[in-house]
């Protein structure tokens, strides 16, 4: 840690020197090279007010400024007239320079670029006068060769600032480590003198409370492993009465102690006794895992599969004298509660997915008409229509869901005689006007069957399979709801000859929100909640509802309820 300590300081300061030096080299070229181009133009400018031949003007100019200047005389067409520096330059016309440009437009320009001419990097000053255009110009890398000879003397400072540096990080760095180093020590041999040892780090304030604190966490540990070791007859006692799995392991994964139930949730097989490695009892190997993962840490928890469960494990180690023990493992089996939150995210999803399907409609039409996009008259009616049936759609979805709900939270409902001949008759009869619109043969068969039932939910059960038949069939099919007994069960058919259910959706067809064919649902303002309701009424009166179907050839649904009512709601499976 000390040597850590020390490259650490000795990093920072060295980045530091390195930054603030090159910060310093930076400003300074920047200063020093504004201060040479304001000279410059200083100059030239006082050069120009006393004569304007320009041979006078260099002779004047190199007494004035303490770096090379370049003098040249250009007329209004570009050609050099005379320089000062390089005869060559004669024979190049500079109407084509950015400075020259600027001083015949501004009367002035500047511009700093690489010359050919010269082969170095230089700025330039021209001045528009009679005669024509006076450049001046010097070489800028001159000024950064100043600098660049500044840099021997910014290392060999660096090298003395560095030298220091680690001389006193050292220093610091012991001062530092030291009590550190003695607390570390010492710690391993507090044992009953404990409160002797923390008295030799009353010097160092900072260190005492964690010295304290971690002597009192020592010793909380051996009198709990103690009273552990003192209460495991009574432990084992307690365990095999637990409905949940218990496990006690050793440091090499040996199971010293486990109860029945454990064996019931994991595995039946598994005799519930000791001597046995944790890998024979489960070789689930996310269980496995978090096994693995308790040697790193003093508690993990974890979900795992086996047997059709889904279980959690609760896993906490334990350490006596500093050194592994075990571990104390409970399982916990979490189906239920799995099943029941898979059961609720899909029907949020679901419900969702219903309500904004509408409501977006809906808002897109409003939209629309809101905006004066639809001025025809027809058009305004039909999207008003569309608008009309979304709503009415989301009404019934709404309507459903709290129909559900209803349906779910009576758990103990007033029950009466009920005829179920007479509903059916009644719901044939509701029904009839729309079944003759859509061609279908509704008839009522069987005899009279009275059970002790809710008579409104009864009617929406028989009335919701009846719409279903009647809704799914062809033009010319036949629905037939009969009613009659079986022993101390009364049974209710819906049988129709029409489009039939696919053998692959008959399992789901009970689900929230499920629909075997999405778009002829939604031409028939189906919402997908209809034979879920059903599937709960028959549970609210302890009864059961199958499904028998063909594709293409038809569907009978058949309900058996008994003839008398506990008072408790059955579960929903």
């Amino acid at each position: 840690m000390q040597n850590r300590i020390c490259k650490a300081i000795s990093t920072i300061v060295m980045t530091a020197v390195i930054v603030l030096g090159i910060l310093f080299m930076l400003i300074g070229y920047e200063l020093y090279s504004k201060e040479a181009r304001d000279a410059l133009m200083s100059s030239a400018d006082t050069a120009l007010s006393f004569t304007d031949k320009p041979e006078e003007i260099y002779d004047v100019m190199k007494n004035a400024v303490s770096f090379d200047v370049r003098v040249t005389m250009i007329d209004n067409d570009g050609n050099v007239l005379y320089d000062s520096t390089s005869p060559a330059a004669l024979s190049e016309n500079h109407l084509d320079r950015p400075e020259v440009r600027q001083a015949i437009e501004n009367g002035s320009g500047t511009a700093e670029r690489y010359s050919n001419t010269l082969s170095r990097r230089t700025y330039y000053y021209a001045v528009k006068t009679d005669g024509g255009i006076i450049r001046f110009s010097c070489n800028t890398q001159g000024i950064s060769a100043i600098f660049l000879g500044a840099i021997p003397i910014f290392l060999a400072a660096w090298g003395l600032v560095m030298v220091v540096a680690v001389v006193v990080s050292m220093k610091l760095s012991e001062n530092i480590v030291t009590p550190i180093r003695k607390m570390i020590k010492s710690m391993d041999v507090f044992d009953d003198t404990i409160e002797e040892s923390i008295a030799d780090y009353s010097e160092y304030e900072e260190l005492l409370p964690m010295v304290k604190l971690v002597a009192r966490m020592k010793r909380e540990i051996k009198d709990y492993i103690a009273s552990l070791s003192a209460e495991k007859n009574t432990i084992g006692l307690i365990t095999a009465n637990m409905t949940e799995g218990m496990i006690l392991i050793d440091r090499n994964d040996d199971i010293i102690s486990i109860n029945r139930s454990a064996c019931d949730l994991v595995n039946p097989v598994f005799p519930a006794e000791s001597g046995r490695n944790i890998i024979e009892f489960c070789r689930n190997t996310d269980f496995m895992e978090l096994i693995e993962q308790s040697k790193c840490a003093a508690s993990v928890t974890g979900t795992f599969s086996s047997e059709g469960r889904f279980l959690r494990a609760f896993i906490s180690r334990i350490s006596s004298e500093d050194k592994l023990s075990g571990a104390v493992i409970i399982i916990v089996d979490e189906t239920e509660i799995h099943l029941a939150e898979e059961m609720r995210r899909d029907f949020s999803a679901n419900v969702s997915h219903e309500l904004k399907t509408p409501l977006t409609t809906i808002r897109g039409f409003a939209e629309m008409l809101g905006g004066g996009m639809i001025t025809d008259g027809d058009d305004i009616r039909r999207y008003g229509k569309r608008i009309y049936d979304e709503a009415n759609r989301l009404l019934n979805v709404i309507n459903d869901i709290i129909r559900l709900s209803e349906i779910e939270e009576n758990h103990s409902e007033i029950f009466t005689e009920t005829n179920l001949s007479a509903v059916a008759k009644e719901v044939a009869e509701n029904l009839a006007e729309k079944a003759k619109r859509l061609e279908i043969d509704l008839s009522v068969s069987g005899s009279d069957v009275t059970v002790q039932a809710n008579g409104g939910y009864i009617y929406e059960m028989i009335y919701n399979l009846t719409e279903n038949a009647v809704k799914y069939n062809r033009p010319g099919g036949k629905v037939l709801v009969d009613v009659s007994r079986a022993g101390d069960k009364a049974v209710i058919t819906v049988a129709d000859n029409g489009i039939g259910i696919p053998k692959e959706h008959q399992g789901r067809i009970f689900e929230r929100f499920y629909r075997v064919d999405k778009s002829h649902s939604k031409q028939t303002g189906g919402t997908g909640l209809g034979l879920s309701i059903v599937k709960h009424i028959a549970a609210l009166h302890h009864g059961s509802i199958s499904v028998d179907s063909e594709d293409g050839k038809g569907t009978v649904f058949t309900v058996m309820l008994p003839m008398t009512q506990q008072t408790a709601m059955a579960p929903v499976q």
